[in-house]
């Protein structure tokens, strides 16, 4: 075997860098990759462990999947707010419910009922509420629940290729065959479910090979990041969280692109550039957990500033008091109106409505629509919070994924 200063590979020995060649190669990781790793799964492991028996443990885990929606959507191209997640949520509560819409939701909410982000954030409340299941018919069910209503695609049933045909010097990398996708993904889940390596190795390699089949038609890099997720699930770093691992992603999409995608070259390559190819998208990883646990961090302590704050402009406040019940509700949907407190903390509309009052006069709520009907409020405390994250985290011209030439998807007849 030949030698370099990181780990032992054979320089020489060429491979078919394809989706087949993928399932047998056997990466060696480095030791400084590795130590990389190991700080990345301690910082995922002692998040996991903070939010176990945190007050607000599902407040926050809900709001950090909505930013690994938004962050995805960036990502893909969908230009999705967080605010625009916040409105239709609270739309479709008072819709499941038969509720009046106020009219200001009618004029101002977007509607999301074509858009991968909001799927996406429910398919990861199914990965969490299904921890452990993992073979085709699972990720057939997630990939059903990530595709709008009007997306009825599935495994992909046409050839594809990467690159821009007639342009030279350009090799292109051409994914699986459509009769070979399905026997692919399956071998990949059943990767996904022993215990290969470290947990983040193996999302890596997982995501790495997910990415080479290219498997669906639509929503491909959406389902990279949700298969990411049930391996990091399976494997216990996300048993009371889910991270939002998308963020830096959308952030550095050129890092984010250029570590998925230098597989894509028709020819042979050699081990060591297959294993520094891993090795690049692997550090990449460690990078993205590293950033989305600093954030998940930050979130947890400004929500803990805020509540101390309404404690304090609200004074004493009995612990199952309806206003106490109803701060609970809005910290975890900061756009709300009686009818939606009604049927989220399934207390009377006389308790609601004063304890809508007492937020008022206290200034953690504020009314946000005209007149004395069907008023919409909103808690400004959050909402200034996630326009900051919003704003500070993602450059409002910050390319998505699909600008970059080399990655430019053409289907053909197969």
């Amino acid at each position: 075997m030949g030698k370099n200063s990181t780990y032992e590979v054979d320089p020489g020995k060429a491979i078919d860098f394809s989706p087949k060649s993928l399932e047998t190669f056997e990466y060696r990781p480095s030791p400084s990759c590795l130590e990389k790793v190991a700080y990345a799964e301690q910082g995922l492991a002692r998040l996991d462990e903070r939010l176990r028996f945190h007050e607000y443990s599902d407040i926050v885990s809900g709001y950090l999947m909505d930013l690994d929606a938004v962050a995805s959507g960036r990502i893909s191209g969908e230009r999705v707010s967080l605010r625009d997640l916040f409105f239709w949520h609270f739309f479709l509560t008072l819709s499941n419910a038969n509720k009046e819409i106020p009219e200001f939701i009618e004029i101002n909410r977007p509607d999301l009922s074509a858009s991968y982000v909001e799927g996406y954030r429910k398919s990861l409340s199914f990965l969490k509420a299904h921890k452990g299941e993992m073979d085709l018919a699972f990720l057939l069910e997630v990939y059903e629940g990530l595709l709008p209503a009007s997306d009825k695609s599935g495994l992909r049933t046409s050839g594809v290729s990467f690159g821009e045909s007639g342009q030279k010097g350009i090799d292109l990398y051409e994914p699986a065959r459509p009769d070979e996708v399905a026997l692919l993904l399956k071998n990949l889940l059943d990767f996904c479910t022993v215990s290969y390596s470290t947990p983040l190795v193996q999302t890596a390699l997982a995501h790495f090979r997910f990415e080479a089949i290219y498997p669906f038609e639509n929503g491909s890099d959406y389902m990279g990041r949700l298969l990411s997720h049930a391996v990091i699930m399976n494997r216990g770093l996300e048993s009371h969280v889910v991270v939002p691992i998308g963020m830096y992603a959308a952030i550095h999409v050129a890092m984010h692109s250029n570590n998925l995608f230098p597989y894509k070259a028709k020819r042979q390559q050699s081990q060591h550039f297959v294993n520094r190819a891993v090795e690049d998208f692997l550090n990449g990883c460690c990078v993205c957990a590293d950033y989305a646990v600093s954030i998940s961090l930050k979130l947890i302590g400004e929500i803990q500033k805020i509540t101390k704050r309404w404690d304090s402009m609200l004074g004493r406040v009995r612990p199952d008091s309806a206003l106490k019940i109803v701060m609970h509700a809005i910290l975890a949907m900061p756009i709300f109106n009686a009818d939606y407190l009604v049927a989220a903390t399934g207390r009377s509309s006389t308790a609601v409505n004063t304890a809508i009052n007492q937020l008022i006069r206290s200034g953690v709520a504020r009314q946000i629509s005209t007149g004395k009907r069907n008023r919409l409020f909103e808690a400004p405390d959050i909402i200034a919070l996630f326009d900051w994250i919003e704003t500070s985290m993602f450059p409002d011209d910050a390319p998505c994924r699909d600008d970059f030439s080399y990655q430019s998807v053409s289907f053909q007849n197969g």
